[in-house]
């Protein structure tokens, strides 16, 4: 478990409605309609630098489009943007575009068209070949849930699909089959079209413990919903641990209106310590996820297809498998997931969850429980 006071996220994606449009020949040649920008279609796993604002100008959207094939300086310049040597100076800076003798292309990789298809195709068969064994690891984690049901897809996605365990043992597992000492998984990549169960989640450390916000393209973002809980220096998630009424000054509208203050003035903020039982039986079906998901994915031939390194595979290949599984739970009524329309955002409250960690010896505990999870994992034999 990574412990600290930044944001994890597991793809951060934010939507970005492009205002200004380029000819079809530059965009839709390489598969993306000028409808939709680079932003809204640009993911990110942990990986430091990218200057997320140069993304929000349209003019710097028109560039990366140009770029998603390739571009030379002269289909650069047709482009008529006045400023154009300093756009390319500060993408290239923000990590996003890359320079060579022969021009400009993206940095990371653009997963469209036909090896879109592809990947989707050999991640259908995956999901299909899993899906009866998550289906079981699910009805686990929900007998934990008693009176709680709402909560079931926060933990299935932030906590067996998208957390910190799944992503280690996932390392772990990659490292081993590439003979490696080290493998480096953050990344970034481009995909359109995106899938509809896409997801994402955000863990913070904060005072009164972690923090984990699942979230999705139609829900509050989850920086605003973090900035919401962690107020007044704290005070509305400390007084949720003490199981104290929050004080009347100290709730605010977006409190209120995420639906984490009930009529009584109580959180209804979903708490666990270190010692709740569901800690450990999401632990532990997460772990047997990421070996299955290693045993079923083959990263080296969908790194070839894709033509990246397999790290980046896996990273890619992984969220896809984790979507697509979400679907097939979704659609045999195995799963719900929360809708959380942005202008009645009252269900945000079963998207998140807070760890009670208040003490070095409660962190020492959650880490040294989490850490034994992997191991024995690592110890068990492989799934076939």
């Amino acid at each position: 478990m990574k412990m600290g006071a930044l944001c994890l996220c597991a793809v951060c994606m934010i939507s970005f409605a492009a205002t200004t449009g380029v000819s079809k020949r530059a965009g839709e040649e390489r598969g993306i309609p000028d409808s939709v920008s680079m932003r809204s279609i640009f993911h990110n796993y942990n990986y430091p630098g990218i200057d997320w604002a140069a993304m929000d100008d349209p003019k710097n959207d028109r560039v990366l489009r140009t770029c998603a094939g390739g571009a030379t300086g002269s289909q650069l310049a047709s482009l008529g943007i006045s400023d154009l040597e300093e756009r390319l100076t500060r993408l290239e800076k923000g990590n996003l575009l890359q320079r060579s003798d022969r021009g400009y292309a993206l940095r990371f990789p653009v997963v469209v068209g036909d090896a879109h298809a592809r990947l989707q195709a050999s991640i259908h068969v995956t999901a299909a070949a899993m899906a009866p064994a998550v289906k079981e690891m699910v009805k686990e984690i929900e007998a934990h849930l008693k009176g709680n049901e709402e909560m079931l897809y926060h933990f299935v996605w932030s906590g067996m699909m998208d957390g910190d365990i799944a992503w280690k043992l996932l390392e772990m597992h990659l490292r081993s089959r590439l003979q490696k000492e080290a493998v480096d998984l953050t990344t970034c990549w481009w995909m359109y079209p995106d899938h509809p169960y896409q997801a994402g989640t955000n863990s913070y450390m904060r005072p009164s413990g972690w923090l984990t916000i699942s979230w999705r393209r139609s829900t509050p973002s989850p920086d605003d919903v973090c900035r919401s809980l962690g107020a007044s220096e704290d005070s509305f998630l400390a007084a949720s641990v003490r199981r104290e009424p929050i004080p009347v000054d100290k709730i605010t509208d977006k409190l209120r209106s995420y639906g984490f203050v009930d009529a009584s003035n109580r959180s209804t903020l979903f708490l666990l310590d270190v010692s709740s039982p569901l800690v450990p039986a999401v632990a532990q079906r997460s772990a047997r996820l990421a070996q299955l998901a290693a045993t079923h994915l083959d990263v080296k031939s969908i790194a070839r297809d894709l033509d990246v390194a397999p790290e980046r595979a896996a990273v890619i290949a992984y969220h896809e498998l984790c979507y697509e599984i979400l679907g097939i739970l979704s659609a045999t009524g195995d799963l719900t997931i929360p809708k959380v329309p942005q202008d009645n955002p009252q269900a945000t409250r079963y998207l998140v969850s807070l760890v009670s960690l208040t003490s070095p010896s409660q962190i020492n505990e959650f880490e040294k429980l989490l850490n034994e999870v992997v191991r024995k994992q690592m110890m068990a034999e492989p799934s076939h």
